[in-house]
C-alpha cells in the first residue's frame, strides 16, 4: 500500500503533515483535469480550532460517507462542485481554472478561482482552490480564503477518477 494515496493515512497527517506531503508534488496537466473527480477531506483547519472528539467529528462530517460535497466537474478553464442532494448532484460553486503560482509561494498549482459573478455569497468569491497531482488518478488539493494580503488554508481534499 502507498500510503500517499491511502485516505486513512492522509487523514491521521492533520494540517501540517498534510502541507508537508503538497509541498513535495507538482501541478498536473490541465487537459488531464476534465470530467469528474469523487472528492474527500483528508485535514481542516477546523480540528485544529475544535480539538478533542469535536476536530475528528468536523473532518468525517466533511470528508466521511455522510458528506454532502461529492467532488468537482472539469470542464476546460471552468469548474463546478457536486453536492448530493434528494433527486440528484447539485452542481454549485463555480470556479474558473488555471495554472499559477502557489499561494504560499511555493511551486505552481492548478489554481481554482472563485471570484466570479455567479458565486454570490462573498466568502465564496474570497474561496481559492489549488490542485497538485500524487499519482496518476489522484490529486491532492488545497482551499483557501484570500485575506488582504495574505490567504488562510482551511482544508485539504483529495481527488480521485
Amino acid at each position: 500500500m502507498d500510503l500517499m494515496t491511502d485516505q486513512a493515512w492522509l487523514r491521521s497527517q492533520g494540517m501540517s503533515g498534510v502541507r508537508a506531503l503538497w509541498s513535495g508534488l507538482e501541478a498536473p496537466a490541465l487537459e488531464a483535469l476534465d470530467g469528474e473527480w469523487r472528492g474527500a477531506a483528508v485535514a481542516t483547519a477546523a480540528e485544529r480550532l475544535l480539538g478533542g472528539l469535536w476536530g475528528p467529528v468536523a473532518l468525517n462530517v466533511l470528508g466521511g460517507a455522510l458528506a454532502v460535497w461529492r467532488g468537482k466537474r472539469f470542464d476546460g478553464a471552468r469548474g463546478v462542485n457536486v453536492w448530493v442532494k434528494a433527486g440528484g448532484p447539485l452542481c454549485w460553486a463555480a470556479y474558473q481554472v488555471h495554472a499559477g503560482d502557489a499561494l504560499d509561494g511555493e511551486g505552481g498549482a492548478v489554481v481554482l478561482d472563485y471570484d466570479l459573478p455567479q458565486n454570490v455569497l462573498p466568502p465564496l468569491r474570497a474561496a481559492r482552490g489549488e490542485v497538485r497531482e500524487v499519482g496518476p488518478g489522484l490529486l491532492l488539493g488545497r482551499m483557501s480564503v484570500e485575506l488582504g494580503d495574505g490567504a488562510v488554508p482551511l482544508l485539504y481534499f483529495t481527488l480521485r477518477r
